[in-house]
């Protein structure tokens, strides 16, 4: 077709000057064929241009996010990888299994990662991290992922979760007395002040705040109008709730993740 549509657009602009120069009849035909021949080609590029552009926002890539639960655009390897579990998986525990796949994510192995990610969600436990952690490794590759249908969660919260969870393992493995007092909240003891470090998910936007407490006080700790002189912990904590959704990805701690400050 596109041949085709060359030789036309060819024909006919060597027609139209042909014909210019000629004192027929064929000067008139040759100033109405050439124009049509060339505006064919032209609305043939065109309708191919536009033909790409719309397979270009149906294609995979590496910026995608969460794709509709019932979709069966899964990834293939993904499938595969879950038949493959008993050969790389023993006796450990789920927090362990976590843990293996966390390093070779570190590792850029992000296929064999998926594996290992894929057991602790069979298992349901640590699910949105190793669910989160799978999208990870997904992005990273450049393959489209597919929410579980079984996830007791809404899809637009994943991600909240996943940084509340990440973050108290961060602080953990850091050193920290911290615990998950919920899946929106994160209690640190910082220098001996109490910290409420709380991670919301409000239309698509994630905002993480922070506030420590004081006896009968809560205080905000980035209000520069109710706190005016922030100490050395309270400026780590703000920087911390600022980079909260850049962390790397943390494996879970010794004992799994506490729901109170010991």
């Amino acid at each position: 077709m596109k041949f085709l549509w060359t030789v036309f657009a060819i024909a006919g602009i060597w027609y139209f000057f042909v014909s210019l120069g000629s004192n027929s009849q064929t000067n008139n035909i040759g100033v109405i064929l050439a124009p049509l021949f060339w505006s064919g080609f032209c609305i043939y590029k065109l309708i191919k241009l536009m033909n790409k552009t719309e397979e270009g926002k149906n294609s995979n890539s590496p910026g995608s996010k969460f794709i509709p639960p019932n979709s069966h655009n899964f990834f293939n390897n993904d499938k595969q990888s879950s038949t493959h579990n008993s050969e790389v998986i023993g006796d450990e525990s789920i927090a362990e299994i976590f843990n293996k796949g966390v390093n070779l994510f570190k590792k850029n192995h992000f296929k064999e990662a998926i594996k290992f990610f894929n057991h602790c969600i069979k298992e349901n436990e640590f699910k949105i991290q190793a669910v989160y952690a799978k999208f990870l490794c997904h992005n990273e590759i450049g393959s489209y992922f597919e929410v579980p249908d079984d996830l007791e969660i809404e899809e637009d919260k994943i991600e909240a979760v996943f940084i509340t969870n990440n973050l108290a393992c961060h602080l953990i493995n850091t050193g920290y007395n911290a615990a998950l007092k919920d899946q929106s909240c994160v209690l640190a003891i910082i220098d001996d002040s109490l910290y409420d470090i709380r991670v919301l998910s409000l239309m698509g936007s994630i905002m993480i705040n922070a506030w420590r407490k004081e006896k009968d006080k809560t205080i905000p700790i980035s209000d520069s109008g109710v706190n005016p002189t922030p100490s050395k912990s309270d400026k780590f904590v703000i920087l911390l709730a600022k980079d909260a959704a850049n962390l790397p990805l943390s494996p879970i701690p010794e004992g799994g993740i506490p729901e109170s400050l010991t």
